[in-house]
């Protein structure tokens, strides 16, 4: 068991180093999107401790063409979620109750890094 030892602690210092959020692809990902359940929606490669805020469609993927954002994946209207501020390695994670009756239900979801002003993919998700 003594030759695991190097190896978990090399694997624990790659997970605990900060991510940079220079050049790295912003990337909006869902998962657990399933009813009665908590979902989360994490953005990656976010500036670190910056506000990310997150929106929602309910009839497509847009585009939309907006005062604050530019054009965003979303269609009119768009739904605020609550603003999440990124953690130092950059993510920030959005936990969402889905209720029961949204089984079967598509949206679109898309967020925003406040500390570079650029937008994440847009992202399809369908409930259950």
């Amino acid at each position: 068991m003594k030759f695991l030892t190097p190896l978990l602690a090399a694997i624990l210092l790659i997970w605990a180093l900060p991510a940079s959020s220079s050049g790295g692809i912003l990337k909006l990902r869902a998962y657990n999107m399933e009813p009665g359940r908590n979902g989360l929606l994490i953005v990656s490669n976010a500036t670190p401790y910056s506000p990310v805020a997150f929106g929602f469609s309910k009839n497509g993927p847009g585009p939309t063409v907006t005062e604050n954002f530019g054009t965003i994946g979303l269609t009119k209207p768009v739904i605020s979620l609550p603003t999440i501020w990124a953690d130092g390695w950059g993510r920030a994670i959005n936990r969402q109750f889905v209720p029961a009756g949204f089984q079967g239900r598509s949206w679109w979801f898309q967020a925003y890094d406040v500390g570079t002003a650029r937008l994440t993919n847009n992202l399809n998700v369908t409930f259950g």
